[in-house]
Formats: C-alpha cells, sequence, structure tokens
C-alpha cells in the first residue's frame, strides 16, 4: 500500500497498545518478540511481533495487522517464493500464515507455526488496535477521535 492509501483510509488501524503474548510452545532455536505501541509505516505495514531464529539458516516470521481481514497474519521471511507460496497457503508441511481470531473480548488470535517436520511456535497474541479519524469540519466538541494530521 503506498502513502496516498494509506492517508485516505478514514478510521484505518494506524497504531497498536500494549501487545500480549501468551507462548504455549516455542521451538528452542527461537524466540519471539512483540512490538507495543507500534506504528504504521508510510507503506502500510503494521508490525506486532516475530519469531526470529537463533540459526541463520532457520526462517524468521513476522506478525502484522491484515487491515482487510481485521486479522493477524504472519509472514515467512528468508525463504525463496516457493517456501513462501507453501506457507502462505498452507502445504507441504507449512501452517501458520492465517491465525484464528478467538471469541472474547478484544482482539486475541490464536497461532499455530510449523514448517515441514517441525513445530515452531504455538501462542495467543492480544493485539489493541487504535483507529484514526482524519479532520473532519463536522465534528462537535463532545466527540471522542484521534486526529491524524497529513
Amino acid at each position: 500500500m503506498d502513502k496516498e492509501k494509506v492517508k485516505e483510509k478514514d478510521g484505518k488501524v494506524f497504531s497498536l497498545g500494549d501487545v500480549e503474548c501468551k507462548t504455549f510452545y516455542i521451538n528452542d532455536n527461537y524466540k519471539i518478540e512483540c512490538y507495543p505501541n507500534g506504528k504504521i509505516s508510510c507503506s502500510g505495514y503494521l508490525r506486532i511481533g516475530s519469531l526470529i531464529s537463533c540459526k541463520k539458516e532457520e526462517p524468521k516470521f513476522t506478525f502484522r495487522w491484515d487491515e482487510k481481514e481485521e486479522a493477524l497474519d504472519v509472514d515467512i521471511d528468508g525463504v525463496d517464493s516457493k517456501t513462501t507460496e507453501e506457507f502462505k497457503h498452507g502445504k507441504n508441511g507449512y501452517e501458520g500464515h492465517h491465525s484464528k481470531r478467538l471469541e472474547s473480548e478484544g482482539r486475541v488470535f490464536e497461532l499455530n507455526i510449523k514448517v515441514p517436520n517441525k513445530n515452531i511456535f504455538r501462542g495467543q497474541i492480544t493485539v489493541p488496535v487504535k483507529r484514526e479519524k482524519a479532520f473532519n469540519e463536522n465534528l462537535h466538541r463532545s466527540d471522542e477521535v484521534t486526529i491524524r494530521r497529513f
């Protein structure tokens, strides 16, 4: 998404609150990082967290906000395009691109990330999103909004 499209999306998620990560399982080679209070990049990318391996030959995983689906998606990094597609579509032992939103208050997502013959991560991430409105001349004093100037 380009900068101009980010500007024109009134009510879009522009930042995060305190992201909470609950780990039920994590592979010994990986560590998890969550990015509380993150802000959207000028290209529309909003990172939520990462899974990073201590072994350079293993892939990295990035958690990001998918505005269209209102969901947390996981991308696999450091691999070829075939592997990226297999992960994205959950084929040949890869799993975890799409998270499952739990029916609870707020935005709590369940993640189960796997590569062939190896579990990487299973857990829950709470994603408190912050939507912002562009300036509107019809606002009243009692309206509560976050105003974003471009």
